[in-house]
């Protein structure tokens, strides 16, 4: 078993500590991340596709598999599903204003 003492040992830890602390406050998505995740998965299966990750903004980034075959569906299946989201939340709101001006 390896015990840290010494000079070195503050420093390592004056390094470390500030990194580990952002990494586990950058653990959870956005809310435009965990949108884009469930729109990729309702495209999920169209054309050899696999999503690789997505930015805090939402900007989806994958690569094709074997070639760009399905690109332009899974693109147009990822415009219907945001327009989808849209037009869920776009419901949701004018909902909630009928329910307060009540």
């Amino acid at each position: 078993m390896y015990r840290l003492t010494g000079p070195g040992h503050s420093a390592w830890v004056a390094l470390l500590l500030p990194l580990l602390v952002a990494a586990c406050a950058s653990t959870s998505n956005t809310l435009a991340q965990d949108l884009a995740w469930e729109r990729a998965k309702k495209c999920d299966g169209i054309g050899r596709i696999r999503v690789d990750w997505v930015e805090p903004n939402g900007t989806i980034w994958y690569t094709w598999v074997g070639g760009s075959l399905g690109e332009t569906k899974f693109n147009a299946c990822l415009r219907r599903a945001s327009e989808e989201h849209a037009f869920a939340i776009g419901r949701a709101i004018e909902r909630k204003g009928k329910h307060h001006e009540s």
